[in-house]
C-alpha cells in the first residue's frame, strides 16, 4: 500500500505532498528529523485515526493541564477578560442568557453537537450569534482539537421582524447597544424613542449587534 504523503525540501525549508489531494504544505522547518515527524504522524493519522485522536488529545493534555478541565463557562470568563466598555457588557449580558446555562459547567472536550443545538433551540438569534464567537475562540486557542458543530450544520442565522427576543415578542433590527440606550428600527412592539427603548431593554434581553 503507498504512502499518502511525501517530503520534499523548496528554499532548505522541508514541504508535505498529499499524493491523494495534491495539495502541498509548508512544514516550517529545517530540521529534517522534525519533519520526519511530522510525515509519520499524517501518516499514522490516515491508518488508525480514531488511536492518533486519543494520543493527540494526551499531548495536548501534557502541554495544557486545562485541557480536560475547562469549561464553556471559563471560556466566557477568559473572552470577558479581553472586553471593555459597552462590549464587555455585551459579553456579561450574554454570560446571564438562560439558553446556555447547561453549556456553562460541560467541559469544552467532552461536548456532543446536540448540546449546542439545543441551547440555539431554546435560545434567540443573539444565543446563535455568540455561540459561534465562543466557539470560535475555543478553536482559536486551541482548547478544542475539532469544531463541536461543523460550519455547515450551524443554524442559519436569520435577521429581521420574525426574530424573538426573550421575553416572547418579535421586533426589528437593533443596529446600536448601549448600556444605556438601544436604538431600534421598525420595531413592531417596542417604543421607537430611544429612551422608551432604554427602559424596555434589561438584561434579560437579546442582543444583536450589525
Amino acid at each position: 500500500m503507498s504512502k499518502r504523503y511525501r517530503l520534499f525540501r523548496r528554499n532548505e525549508i522541508y514541504y508535505l505532498h498529499d499524493g491523494q489531494t495534491g495539495k502541498q504544505e509548508s512544514l516550517r522547518t529545517k530540521d529534517v528529523e522534525e519533519a520526519k515527524r511530522v510525515i509519520h504522524a499524517h501518516q499514522e493519522a490516515t491508518v488508525q485515526p480514531s488511536i492518533n485522536l486519543i494520543i493527540a488529545r494526551a499531548y495536548l493534555h501534557a502541554s495544557d493541564p486545562a485541557y480536560v478541565t475547562r469549561t464553556w463557562g471559563n471560556v466566557l470568563d477568559a473572552i470577558i477578560a479581553l472586553k471593555k466598555g459597552d462590549t464587555k457588557y455585551r459579553w456579561e449580558t450574554v454570560a446571564k442568557d438562560r439558553a446556555l446555562a447547561p453549556l456553562k459547567k460541560r467541559i469544552v472536550t467532552n461536548t456532543p453537537g446536540q448540546l449546542f443545538l439545543d441551547a440555539m433551540q431554546a435560545g434567540t438569534v443573539s444565543t446563535n450569534v455568540y455561540l459561534r464567537r465562543i466557539h470560535n475562540f475555543a478553536l482559536d486557542m486551541n482548547w478544542l482539537l475539532n469544531p463541536v458543530i461543523a460550519k455547515r450544520a450551524w443554524p442559519k442565522v436569520v435577521y429581521g421582524d420574525n426574530r424573538r427576543h426573550e421575553d416572547g415578542t418579535q421586533g426589528g433590527t437593533l443596529w446600536s447597544f448601549r448600556p444605556n440606550v438601544a436604538c431600534w428600527t421598525g420595531a413592531k412592539n417596542f417604543p421607537a424613542a430611544p429612551d422608551d427603548a432604554s427602559r424596555a431593554f434589561t438584561d434579560n434581553a437579546s442582543l444583536w449587534s450589525k
